[in-house]
């Protein structure tokens, strides 16, 4: 664009010259060969109207090339203004090429920047994805992990408690054995006492044969009825503590029974309660169908302390609501009796 715009101002500026040089040659041959022919005119004898048909040719010829020159100086110009409206044509047309090319370019640069910003936020959504995935997998290691530690802590405890039932009941026979074993000791011990008093009476009655036989057919009598009796008492004893021993390990677990039966109430309570939170602001999206896990924590007053999910339902959403709806419910439906019970616990909710 530079080359025209010079090579446009140098055609202007040879016919500016050319002008010039045009007018200056015809002011200097009206100056110089009008006096020449007056004087050869002078020189020459003629008559008035040959000369002044001779000067009026002259003036129609100057006016004539003046005319000329004139409309050869209106063509310079009308050229010259060509020139300058090509000119301006050409700068406009080069603006407009250029503003073009500038809007061109612009609009690459913004296409350029919005590829880059698509490219940017596509990289942004990756990356949130993948910590999302990340957060899932460390979320659903952990759940297995708690489950796990769970599962063996759950193992343990009835490990222990079926070492504490093993232990309870042998010691129970136990027992009931040593009961069993001191009565029979007692028992021939007063049988014995029995039998040495007999004797004695048998040595005072010495004297006596027929007194002697006497006393020792009352003594057989005696010793006879007395042994039945004690043989009844010992089995009376016997089957009393046999029937103690079953009364007391039927009335622990009728205890366990209702105490069971409490448990599970308690757990339906807790249930309905958080459910019943629950649906006063359930997250929006939910479907039928969800259900997870949670482990429960509380603190001495039965407040809840802490809630986990150990297995999740894979909805946030839902699993987030569930931990807030448990801590809504606080305190829990636990009587009081029963708080070491429910210390910690786990707690499935479902939205059925």
């Amino acid at each position: 664009m530079f080359d025209r715009i010079v090579a446009f101002f140098y055609a202007i500026v040879l016919h500016l010259v050319f002008v010039v040089l045009l007018l200056m040659s015809m002011e200097l041959m009206s100056k110089v060969n009008l006096p020449n022919q007056l004087t050869e005119i002078q020189a020459i004898t003629v008559d008035e109207r040959e000369y002044q048909a001779a000067v009026q040719h002259l003036r129609s010829e100057k006016v004539r090339r003046e005319t000329e020159a004139q409309v050869h100086q209106q063509a310079l110009e009308q050229e010259v203004f060509d020139l300058e409206a090509e000119k301006t044509r050409i700068a406009r047309q080069d603006l407009e090429e250029q503003q073009q090319r500038e809007e061109q370019r612009r609009q690459a640069e913004q296409e350029a920047k919005q590829r880059a910003e698509k490219q940017r936020l596509a990289k942004l959504e990756l990356l949130k994805q993948q910590e999302l995935l990340e957060l899932k997998r460390k979320a659903d290691e952990e759940a297995k992990r708690k489950a796990a530690e769970e599962q063996k802590r759950l193992a343990v405890e009835q490990k222990r408690k079926a070492n504490e039932e093993t232990k309870r009941q042998a010691a129970e026979k136990k027992q009931l054995a040593e009961e069993e074993k001191q009565q029979a000791v007692e028992e021939k011990q007063r049988i014995a006492e029995e039998q040495q008093r007999k004797a004695v009476v048998k040595r005072k009655q010495a004297d006596s044969e027929a007194e002697q036989q006497r006393l020792v057919e009352e003594a057989e009598s005696i010793s006879l009825a007395e042994e039945a009796a004690a043989q009844q008492r010992a089995e009376e004893a016997r089957q009393n503590a046999q029937v103690s021993a079953e009364q007391r390990r039927a009335n622990r677990a009728q205890q366990e029974t209702e105490r069971k039966q409490l448990i599970s109430k308690v757990r339906e309570d807790i249930k309905r309660k958080v459910k019943n939170r629950w649906e006063q602001s359930p997250p929006t999206g939910i479907t039928e169908g969800l259900k997870c896990k949670v482990r429960v924590y509380l603190i001495p007053d039965g407040s809840v302390g802490d809630v986990q999910i150990i297995e999740s339902s894979g909805h946030a959403a839902f699993d987030s609501s569930v931990i807030a709806a448990y801590y809504a419910a606080s305190p829990l439906p636990i009587p009081k009796e029963l708080l070491n019970e429910f210390k910690s616990f786990n707690s499935p909710f479902s939205t059925e």
